[in-house]
């Protein structure tokens, strides 16, 4: 069985902002502190508010990069670890699936998908994920079930 990774080409951008900004927030810091006039002013606040905003868009890139699913035998997979699987949601658990379409962007033709089972829901969209229209029929299939619609 296949394994569905997120679109890389959509993680690139946060992923090559936020190392730009820690590397420019971080260098300011750095320049100001070797030069020994690292003080509280508004540069410095600027600068390490730039490189925070940095790490956080780089942590969230990392995250989806590692976001991926399996469909196995036993249940669905979900990786969001570096590590492997973090979760495994069997087939005979699964509750209800629930599409529905954003609104905001009904143009783009932006689906979001979420798997229910029990208190556990797991939600993809189709811009994150190129074969996500596989995917959903895999799901379907294992669980015997039709993807409804849902207003949001």
């Amino acid at each position: 069985m296949p394994v569905y990774r997120t679109n890389n080409r959509l993680i690139l951008p946060p992923a090559l902002l936020g190392v730009t900004n820690v590397a420019l927030g971080g260098g300011f810091l750095v320049w100001r502190a070797v030069q020994g006039t690292l003080a509280a002013d508004v540069n410095v606040a600027g600068a390490a508010t730039v490189a925070l905003l940095g790490t956080f868009l780089a942590v969230v890139a990392f995250r989806l990069h590692y976001y991926r699913f399996d469909v196995t035998e036993k249940g669905l997979a979900v990786g969001a670890t570096p590590r492997g699987y973090s979760t495994l949601l069997p087939w005979d658990e699964i509750e209800r699936l629930d599409r529905f379409a954003d609104p905001k962007r009904a143009r783009e033709g932006f689906l979001v998908y979420h798997v229910v089972a029990g208190k556990r829901v797991v939600a993809f969209t189709s811009h994150l994920f190129p074969g996500h229209a596989d995917l959903a029929s895999l799901i379907a299939e294992h669980t015997d079930k039709s993807w409804t619609p849902r207003d949001r």
